[in-house]
């Protein structure tokens, strides 16, 4: 619900994209996330078509534990 004390931790991989659009993108979801009032902690990764296709729930922390990816944009959302 908006308004709601909500904390969590997003990953977001996306693919296709170069370092500026990524972080106008990020810029741009957690302004959105901010006008719903959600608090989070989100981290964007930039990853190859083939990894993104693979990806899974196990699979996700793997490419971010072993830093499988070309690039990341960290934010947070607060009040």
């Amino acid at each position: 619900e908006k308004g709601e004390d909500i904390r969590a931790i997003s990953w977001v991989f996306v693919t296709g994209e170069d370092k500026t659009k990524m972080e106008e993108k990020t810029k741009k979801f957690s302004r959105l996330w901010e006008k719903e009032g959600m608090e989070s902690l989100i981290s964007v990764f930039l990853v190859d078509e083939k990894c993104l296709d693979a990806l899974d729930r196990e699979s996700a922390s793997a490419v971010v534990e072993k830093q499988q990816y070309r690039m990341q944009v960290v934010c947070h959302t607060g009040r």
